[in-house]
């Protein structure tokens, strides 16, 4: 920040746009996930849960109004996506080192005999695989 305020036209600026897509991605995730998992307990505790008496409801109402405040979800989804499909961009044009630390992983990309298929699946040992049924 102070080097900012002290020198604004040399800064350096590179990790803005990441910082913004984590930040906006964040930031939708967690405030719905919040606002559902209230909606939730509220549905759990019954009839109780609209009682005023109760705090839960009043709860859920005041929460909600965070999901669209400085920003709607939908919009701060769809500026988290841009930022990825233009580091998927820069991965696939070969320009790889311009990629930023969190989208690193999207580097091998770059090579022009990347294959889906030619990657190793040595991960997926019986020992680390989770059955989600």
């Amino acid at each position: 920040k102070q080097q900012i305020e002290a020198a604004p036209e040399e800064a350096d600026l590179s990790s803005l746009p990441e910082m913004h897509a984590s930040s906006a991605g964040l930031k939708a995730l967690c405030t719905f996930t919040t606002a559902d998992g209230l909606e939730e307990c509220r549905k759990c505790c019954g009839g109780h849960g609209v009682l005023l008496a109760s705090g839960v409801a009043q709860m859920a109402v005041d929460y909600v109004t965070y999901c669209t405040a400085e920003g709607d979800r939908i919009i701060l989804e769809l500026q988290c996506a841009r930022f990825l499909m233009k580091s998927y961009q820069l991965a696939k044009s070969q320009r790889s080192a311009s990629l930023s630390g969190a989208c690193s992983y999207l580097e091998p990309l770059s090579d022009p005999k990347f294959s889906v298929n030619s990657l190793q699946a040595s991960y997926l040992t019986e020992g680390n695989v989770v059955d989600l049924e």
